[in-house]
């Protein structure tokens, strides 16, 4: 049975997906930072009055295109293991050392992701009159991308000793 379409269109899909959430992700941080002067204003944890410095409203878009990056290097180190995977051989250092890359960005993202939330009441309340609110832990899909990330990456992990010891049998025999 030949896959080889059906993994082209998984990676033109995930490159999509990829493209879609690269820009759909920038734009709302985008928005509240910079793009819309009352954005920042607007947000329910922050003064209507509160004179906010660029550079603040500077280090709340990387806090928060820090896990963009890595979700994005994570989709797509799963279009490059699609790639791979279209001439039909999954046993390979390349996929195992991809799906151990993805898992790992995919972790990495979420665990940024958790972060920024917690922290992001208090920067955008940092400017109130009546200073700023407490870190807070928000709950959600996070977490579980967390889990799956490492779940995936631990799959990587199988994989490249499979490989390396089938590799090692085959010169045994």
């Amino acid at each position: 049975m030949n896959k080889k379409p059906f993994f082209i269109l998984m990676a033109i899909l995930l490159y999509s997906y990829g493209i879609y959430y690269i820009v759909h992700e920038t734009l709302w941080v985008d928005m509240m930072t910079f793009l819309d002067p009352k954005g920042w204003n607007n947000s329910p944890w922050a003064d209507a009055t509160a004179v906010i410095p660029t550079a603040w409203r500077a280090m709340y878009l990387v806090l928060w295109l820090s896990p963009v990056m890595f979700g994005g290097a994570s989709i797509f180190t799963s279009v490059w293991i699609c790639v791979i995977a279209r001439n039909g051989e999954y046993f390979q250092m390349r996929i195992a050392h991809g799906l151990i890359r993805a898992g790992l960005f995919s972790a990495t993202s979420a665990a940024l992701a958790i972060f920024a939330g917690s922290i992001s009441p208090m920067l955008v309340s940092w400017y109130n009159a009546a200073g700023p609110l407490p870190l807070r832990f928000w709950t959600g899909q996070n977490p579980a991308i967390l889990v799956s990330g490492l779940v995936i990456a631990f799959l990587g992990w199988v994989l490249r000793d499979a490989v390396a010891l089938a590799a090692e049998n085959r010169e045994f025999v």
